[in-house]
């Protein structure tokens, strides 16, 4: 499956897991500058792979250039811009977002659990709609896996987590080689 994938250096076990099953890597999108996360890994990836990298939001022109490429499928984990209407132009269009959606709605849902003094959380993955974070959300992920959150930010310790449990969705819950079972789920 050809598919693009919006994300940092934190999501890269995401995008190593598809590479491993067989999906090809067309282009890569990252958000520059964004303080928290970085992006050299990435982009030093697609780099080694041919893929272009594009370091400005994706807008409707990125999206008929993604069909043009036989690109289907967008996948988006830790991007800080808006994803422009898409169905003209792909097949499926999924984020991972670090939260147990509907909780946690909007960036930055981590540093709201360790205020909220939660104990767990959860990574979800749903179908990007016109809103931020509110597509449907595929089945029982925003449950599981669960993450422990520590008491304090210390470290980027809960956001490794969520990076672990992104993988962990993509590694155990769907498998890319069969076609991943996510894309039939969230229409």
């Amino acid at each position: 499956m050809r598919f693009a994938m919006a994300t940092n250096d934190g999501y890269q076990c995401v995008l190593e897991k598809l590479l491993s099953s067989g999906w090809e890597l067309v282009k890569l999108f990252v958000s520059p500058g964004d303080w928290m996360h970085d992006i050299k890994q990435v982009i030093e990836r697609a780099l080694a792979l041919g893929v272009e990298v594009q370091y400005s939001p994706i807008d409707a022109k990125a999206l008929a250039d993604l069909r043009s490429r036989g690109c289907t499928v967008l996948v988006v984990a830790s991007y800080r811009w808006k994803i422009p209407e898409w169905r003209a132009d792909l097949s499926h269009a999924i984020n991972f977002h670090p939260s147990p959606l509907p909780d946690g709605r909007g960036p930055y849902p981590l540093v709201r659990a360790i205020l909220e003094g939660r104990t767990s959380w959860a990574v979800s993955c749903h179908k990007i709609s016109e809103h931020f974070d509110c597509g449907k959300v595929s089945h029982g992920l925003g449950r599981e896996p669960r993450i422990s959150v520590p008491k304090s930010a210390d470290g980027g310790c809960a956001p490794r987590r969520t990076h672990w449990a992104g993988f962990r969705v993509t590694l155990e819950r769907r498998s890319p080689a069969r076609g991943w079972q996510l894309l039939g789920t969230v229409d």
